[in-house]
């Protein structure tokens, strides 16, 4: 569970950027922001659960994004009708492999939509 995506942050993911630590930590809500039940402000789409009037609602996914931006999209649409929340007595298991950094167009797909989301969403330097 993340922050709401800002400039400064996704630069600092993509690029690995050394020194970034506390930033990074503050981005995921470490240390404590997965001790308890409250509102999200961007759900990775490992696994997302929805109210199927809720997605409706918000029109479902948008075919623009590819990848994590997507997840951040998809949570501002639905804390603008209702609340995403994390609830950390859930869990799911996910193999992390990041396979899409490991080619030109998987990389250039990620930032075509990371400019969508900063596009709509305001262009939030840090």
């Amino acid at each position: 569970m993340k922050r709401k995506s800002s400039v400064l942050d996704m630069a600092i993911r993509f690029l690995r950027l050394p020194g970034t630590e506390r930033r990074k930590a503050w981005f995921v809500n470490l240390p404590d922001g997965y001790s308890h039940t409250h509102k999200a402000e961007n759900v990775p789409g490992s696994f997302l659960v929805f109210r199927t009037s809720i997605f409706e609602k918000i029109g479902g996914f948008d075919e623009k994004y590819f990848l994590y931006m997507e997840d951040c999209d998809i949570t501002m649409k639905v804390n603008q009708v209702s609340n995403a929340v994390f609830f950390p007595e859930a869990f799911v298991y996910h193999e992390w492999q990041r396979e899409n950094r490991k080619s030109i167009k998987g990389i250039y797909h990620m930032l075509s939509s990371m400019f969508v989301y900063f596009n709509k969403w305001g262009w939030k330097l840090y």
